[in-house]
């Protein structure tokens, strides 16, 4: 589960929830957590505001201290 998995677990958030915070569908969100979809920028961005920082471009897309890029 990626950081955005746990994010909407840790706050009781469904993915449909979440998907309509963000304007996507629950089997989008359900894909963006599993790692099968590449997100784009506006998805990434929206994701970021949703979360009020907690889930990153990065975090969606590998980048960090788990493994990432550096």
């Amino acid at each position: 589960m990626n950081k955005l998995g746990l994010y909407l677990r840790d706050n009781g958030l469904t993915y449909a929830a979440f998907g309509a915070q963000i304007g996507k569908t629950r089997s989008t969100v359900s894909r963006i957590v599993a790692g099968q979809v590449n997100v784009d920028r506006e998805t990434a961005h929206a994701i970021y505001e949703a979360t009020a920082g907690a889930v990153t471009p990065n975090d969606l897309f590998g980048l960090g201290d788990e493994g990432g890029v550096r």
